[in-house]
Parts: structure tokens; C-alpha cells; sequence
């Protein structure tokens, strides 16, 4: 079972990304999504990339993590 410092992180995370998050009635939110979940990344030391893929007749993008060698 999580610490209760994970389970903190964990809630406050899952509060920051909470709402809709649609790319057609809410693209806005999806975005805020994106940049936040890349900062957190780099926040914890990890490089964070951009994956754009194709659907519903427009451009996403994944977030990617990548560990980079010490």
C-alpha cells in the first residue's frame, strides 16, 4: 500500500487532470492536460516529448517520458 505522500501526489495530480478532456467539446482542457503532465515529467527529472498521432479528423499528441542516462 502507497504512503500516505504518494497518496497525496497522487490526489493532487488526479485533481489538476480531473474534467473533461474531449478534442472536440473541450480542446482547451486537453491541452492544459498535455502541458501539465509534460511539466510533471520534467519536473521529476525525465525529458518529456510530444507523439503526434491522427484521429478524428484532426492531430493529437501523446506524452512521452524518457529516462535520459546520468
Amino acid at each position: 500500500m502507497p504512503d500516505s505522500t504518494d497518496q497525496d501526489r497522487l490526489l493532487t495530480h488526479l485533481h489538476a487532470l480531473i474534467g473533461e478532456r474531449h478534442p472536440v467539446t473541450s480542446p482547451t482542457h486537453l491541452q492544459r492536460a498535455e502541458e501539465y503532465i509534460a511539466d510533471t515529467f520534467e519536473q521529476l527529472g525525465l525529458q518529456a516529448s510530444l507523439h503526434p498521432f491522427e484521429a478524428m479528423g484532426g492531430t493529437y499528441r501523446n506524452v512521452i517520458a524518457s529516462l535520459l542516462p546520468t
